[in-house]
């Protein structure tokens, strides 16, 4: 029997928890260097007010591999729900984004959401399915890349961490004590990625 926890909630990633921490580090590191190539001052303006997008991608905000619609209020809130796939069934959240005022092609942004937040996928021919989606409270932040060509769309990436409930914890815990039983830890960083086009 194998046990596999999805990074993104969609696919599979097996590693060390010192390489875990590498790679967390350098995409943080990346998120960073790729938002400051987008940090001068571009033409027009960037009104993001009362704007409405609809983005497809990967990640907790689109439910793992989904979409996901954002209303703004005003310049510095957004309200978004994200449905997808997670390889266990339907997966949603919802939440908020608070973003940090700018007059460049990139936006910074943190975000506060609920909903499916953590996947355990099982494969086992003899005990038939016991995969199961979870819920919970996530937190995250990243970086809008406007669009150069198309006005109100953008390029999203983010890294979220999830707070994962005491009834994910109990299961996983459970399973990893099963003898003989080869399982992946979950990451306690999330990827988010996505390209969201404005709908009005």
């Amino acid at each position: 029997m194998t046990i596999y926890f999805g990074l993104m909630g969609l696919y599979v990633i097996s590693c060390k928890k010192k390489d875990m921490k590498k790679t967390i580090l350098a995409l943080g590191l990346t998120l960073l260097i790729i938002s400051m190539g987008y940090s001068k001052p571009g033409r027009g303006s960037y009104k993001t007010a009362d704007m409405t997008t609809l983005g497809l991608g990967v990640g907790l905000t689109y439910g793992g591999i989904g979409g996901k619609l954002t209303h703004n209020f005003g310049e510095s809130l957004g309200v978004m729900a994200g449905l997808g796939y997670n390889f266990d069934g339907a997966a949603y959240n919802l939440g908020m984004q608070f973003y940090i005022p700018s007059k460049t092609k990139a936006q910074g942004y943190v975000s506060a959401m609920y909903g499916t937040n953590g996947v355990i996928l099982v494969e086992d021919t003899y005990a038939g399915n016991l995969s199961n989606s979870y819920q919970g409270v996530s937190f995250g932040f990243g970086v809008n890349l406007r669009s150069k060509r198309t006005k109100g769309n953008f390029l999203e990436l983010g890294l979220i961490v999830p707070v994962r409930s005491s009834e994910f914890n109990e299961d996983w815990d459970a399973l990893k004590n099963i003898p003989g039983l080869d399982t992946t830890d979950p990451w306690p960083v999330l990827i988010n990625i996505g390209y969201n086009f404005r709908l009005g």
